[in-house]
């Protein structure tokens, strides 16, 4: 791995840890344990370190889907095992994270939603043909729509203000969002499996 990538894996649990905002290079720096300059030598600023530091997530995140999306028995484990993996990332996540990337980091913001209307959306989509081929998911669901509905609810669970009545942190949201999804879709046959997989995950 370069210089580069492993300040960024060590910086962006920082950022998901204290919000972005909150963070200045000085801030960085000191919790790395290196100088500012060594640091410049890096990245230009902190705007260069959020956009460095989403892409990787990204692409850290479709190589985890990608491997599991290939070892999984069905599309309803799939999509459970790329929930839970994708959870361990959102464990300790700043409430404030969106809300910065969306007002202050807008290059980085609109990185994000190219990932979801196209990433996102798509591994969707093959989730739901490749749960309707294998028999698991209602005959009569429209997958394209169905996909646009997930889609559409992501930034929904990462908003701290809409849940926190309910105590729920966004492992939490996250997961509850994915069982309620895949009730709506599964037939007798796939929910047997759902609830199979749900009872031994706890």
């Amino acid at each position: 791995m370069e210089k580069k990538e492993q300040l960024l894996a060590e910086i962006l649990p920082l950022f998901l840890k204290y919000g972005i905002r909150s963070l200045n290079m000085d801030d960085i720096a000191r919790h790395l344990g290196i100088s500012k300059k060594t640091l410049y030598l890096h990245f230009n600023d902190k705007n260069d370190i959020i956009e460095s530091g989403f892409k990787l997530r990204m692409e850290v995140d479709k190589f985890c889907v990608h491997n599991i999306q290939e070892q999984t028995n069905n599309a309803i484990e799939e999509l459970l095992q790329i929930t839970d993996s994708l959870s361990a990332n959102m464990q300790s996540m700043h409430p404030s994270i969106w809300f910065d990337l969306n007002k202050y980091h807008p290059n980085a913001f609109k990185m994000f939603e190219q990932y979801k209307n196209t990433f996102i959306y798509e591994s969707m989509l093959k989730n739901l043909k490749k749960g309707l081929e294998e028999g698991l998911y209602r005959s009569e669901i429209k997958p394209e729509l169905i996909a646009k509905f997930y889609v559409s609810k992501i930034e929904l669970m990462f908003d701290a203000e809409f849940f926190m009545n309910l105590n729920l942190n966004p492992v939490e949201v996250h997961r509850e969002n994915i069982i309620y999804h895949l009730h709506g879709i599964v037939n007798k046959k796939g929910r047997e499996i759902l609830e199979k997989l749900i009872n031994e995950n706890n």
